[in-house]
């Protein structure tokens, strides 16, 4: 799974390019979407003319989840560095955030940070089942 490029898969819904990203995953779970691990950033051009972001997104938890992999992550959003929300009560479902740009726009463009909480515990769990082989740690 690439977590890196300079273009989106072709069939997302994306409507604008952007010029670079990391730390967003596709597969086939959800072939209409991406996923994040812990941090994704996305580099964007200048975006003249245009007042706020709209972010659309969705918390599906995995159907093989179990114990501690079914509490919900909070998810923070940051624009060039500053958090703009952080969304601490996620539910299965739809959720969306605006996020308002600066007039005049960076001529460098803007970065957008979608950074998880909450992950520790379950991060560190199968790290260890990955380093040890213990697969239940998973």
């Amino acid at each position: 799974m690439p977590s890196a490029s300079r273009t989106p898969p072709a069939g997302g819904a994306f409507a604008r390019r952007f010029t670079h990203y990391t730390g967003l995953f596709f597969d086939d779970f959800a072939t209409d979407s991406a996923w994040l691990r812990d941090t994704a950033t996305l580099r964007l051009p200048p975006l003249d003319g245009i007042a706020a972001l709209t972010l659309r997104g969705q918390f599906r938890p995995h159907p093989a989840a179990r114990g501690l992999e079914i509490s919900p992550p909070t998810l923070s959003v940051l624009l060039n560095g500053t958090r703009v929300v952080t969304l601490r009560t996620l539910v299965p479902g739809p959720w969306e955030v605006s996020v308002p740009l600066p007039s005049p726009t960076p001529t460098a463009g803007f970065t957008l940070t979608l950074r998880l909480g909450g992950t520790a515990v379950t991060n560190t769990l199968a790290w260890l089942a990955r380093i040890s082989g213990l697969g239940p740690l998973q």
